[in-house]
């Protein structure tokens, strides 16, 4: 069986190869890049402190008044 399992390796790294040498690694980059520069944005916003007391907490958060519906709220 082990045989069985290592004779398919070779078409693994064929296959991962192809992946990697495609444009996965460009794309996964530039979300990444996308998500860093959310992040800072969010951190300057006036919820971020109530954001990361309620992480530190685990509890759920009271968000400032003026703040936009969240997504789920609106599909109510």
């Amino acid at each position: 069986m082990d045989t069985a399992i290592a004779s398919g390796a070779p078409l693994a790294v064929v296959s991962m190869r192809k992946t990697l040498r495609g444009s996965l690694a460009d794309d996964v980059a530039q979300i990444l890049d996308h998500e860093i520069s959310e992040h800072a944005w969010c951190r300057q916003t006036e919820a971020a402190p109530a954001s990361r007391r309620t992480s530190n907490a685990a509890r759920p958060c009271s968000w400032p008044a003026d703040r936009p519906p969240l997504i789920d709220e609106e599909q109510k």
